[in-house]
């Protein structure tokens, strides 16, 4: 993120010479009183294109009342100055109100944000973009020579996205990411993402996607398009917005567009945050959507389409966009949509493990999640030097995750085993809940033996795996210095893939219970 000090002090780049610039330093911006609030610094986030301005309250009063009170209203315009003029990136407000205790010294602070669409700049020829931010109480900046009577204004200097080096005019349909994660780190034969969190990305290895996908992607040069209504962010009735289509199949088999309603959230050219519906029109037998980012209109989220893949057979898919322009088609001698861009990326479909799982009291229902089994088969007075000798007595002789009650003396081991069924194992964890017992909370922590490599009393990575994986293992701990009453241990597990667009994965848990009864004597 680029951040810059902000002061009543032009910054200005240093092409214009030391000496220059050192003589400009030194003179005030004779714009603005702040008396009582002052925008104190201006940064970019190119990864999610945000601005953000900091304003900090220096007076206790002259806000129009307290915090039980409507208050007043902080604006903040932004612009910034490339290709030789000034454009105007909107703006954003933040109520505040009378607090005691403020001073200069002593500042309360609010954060100012703002979706802006600025140019790209590949990486061999770029440079920074003067960013100009204009903080105004009550009255909302008009321009970037606005003179805020309460406010001040502050001139910065950004890093712009890094882009493509795309001609200027030329628009471009790019898919960015699907569930949220960025393109490049879904690899396109396996279709499973692996990141390290950078830039709003999940940290994930080797993911498969389920459920709800985001499809997010974004037109290139598109603010050389203006054609929404400023205040409701909907298409002006006879213009022309860039269009496209999502299509999905799984691969080897044919095509479907997606043409599901869906919601887009904007900021107008007003400065207005609009929720608007996002929905295909018709042009002859084709069908789009519009894309409804132009001008000083920013998507908040640069969504395409929402992909409703939770219902899907597990396997390998293919997304593909495809960006259409209002042309002259000289073989038709007419005006009309025509495709100017396709990408595309494998992405795979994982819904988690299905399986039947039987219910305490009978029954059973279907499952999506890892395969649990959690069982208590052995109690004793020493940790067997093989600990839990009935391991081995995993076979289904009982019925699957029936609940197990058993006594257990205190002082005495107890232990048993599980296991975990799964395509994408991830993490598992067997513990035992704390619980309060006469204010004293009763700690034993269970040890999961994992085979010869050792011990853990944590969370346990589960070794990646495509095809279906079951992890085995022992589990136990004493029960020494417990006091006598009912305990359960649970075994929770999660899968590795990325449900509904978030970090989420399928999970499941199983419990058994026991109960510790004071030693005889």
């Amino acid at each position: 993120i680029s951040v810059a000090t902000a002061s009543s002090l032009i910054a200005f780049p240093q092409k214009l010479g030391k000496d220059l610039a050192d003589i400009f330093k030194g003179m005030e911006l004779l714009k603005g009183n702040t008396t009582y609030e002052e925008l104190e610094c201006v940064g970019y986030n190119p990864a999610t294109r945000t601005l953000a301005g900091v304003i900090g309250l220096k007076r206790s009063n002259g806000f129009s009342g307290s915090l039980c009170s409507v208050g007043s209203t902080e604006h903040v315009g932004f612009w910034a100055f490339y290709s030789g003029s000034w454009h105007a990136l909107g703006g954003t407000t933040v109520t505040v109100h009378d607090l005691p205790g403020i001073s200069p010294d002593n500042r309360v602070q609010y954060a100012a944000f703002r979706t802006v669409a600025l140019p790209e700049l590949p990486c061999n020829s770029l440079h920074s973009i003067q960013v100009r931010a204009i903080l105004s109480w009550n009255t909302p900046p008009t321009g970037p020579d606005f003179n805020p009577p309460w406010g001040n204004v502050v001139d910065t200097f950004i890093q712009p996205r890094l882009g493509d080096a795309f001609e200027p005019g030329v628009h471009t349909l790019r898919l960015n990411r699907i569930g949220r994660m960025n393109v490049d780190t879904i690899n396109n034969t396996t279709g499973r993402a692996t990141s390290s969190g950078i830039a709003g990305n999940f940290i994930c290895s080797d993911s498969p996607f389920g459920g709800m996908l985001y499809i997010d992607g974004d037109f290139t040069n598109s603010h050389d398009i203006d054609v929404f209504n400023p205040s409701t962010g909907q298409v002006l009735p006879g213009t022309h917005p860039l269009r496209y289509q999502i299509w999905v199949n799984k691969v080897g088999e044919a095509p479907t567009q997606l043409l599901n309603s869906f919601t887009i959230g904007v900021t107008t050219a007003s400065d207005l945050d609009r929720n608007v519906p996002q929905a295909t029109v018709d042009e002859g037998t084709q069908h789009f959507y519009n894309y409804l980012e132009g001008g000083t209109q920013v998507m908040k989220e640069r969504i395409l389409g929402v992909w409703y893949a939770g219902g899907l057979t597990e396997g390998l898919y293919h997304v593909e966009v495809k960006g259409f322009v209002w042309s002259f088609d000289p073989i038709t001698s007419s005006f009309h949509y025509q495709e100017v861009s396709t990408q595309g990326r494998n992405v795979y479909i994982y819904n988690g493990y299905p399986h039947t799982e039987n219910l305490l009291g009978g029954g059973s229902v279907a499952r999506q999640a890892p395969k649990l089994d959690l069982r208590i088969t052995y109690k004793g007075d020493t940790l067997p030097t093989v600990v839990m000798l009935e391991s081995g007595a995993m076979a289904a002789s009982a019925p699957e995750g029936v609940l197990e009650c058993t006594d257990v003396t205190v002082n005495q081991f107890v232990g048993g085993t599980y296991s975990i069924t799964d395509n994408f194992p991830g993490s598992f964890e067997t513990y035992l809940p704390n619980i309060s017992i006469g204010g004293e909370i009763q700690i034993s922590p269970i040890v999961a033996i994992n085979g010869p490599a050792g011990t853990t009393t944590g969370p346990v990575p589960a070794a990646p795996g495509v095809a279906t994986s079951v992890q085995t293992g022992t589990w136990y701990f004493a029960t020494a210095e417990m006091h006598p009453c009912g305990y359960s241990i649970i075994l929770s597990a999660s899968d590795r893939a990325l449900v509904d667009s978030s970090g989420n994965h399928h999970y499941n848990s199983r419990t058994v219970g026991f109960c510790l009864r004071a030693a005889q004597g």
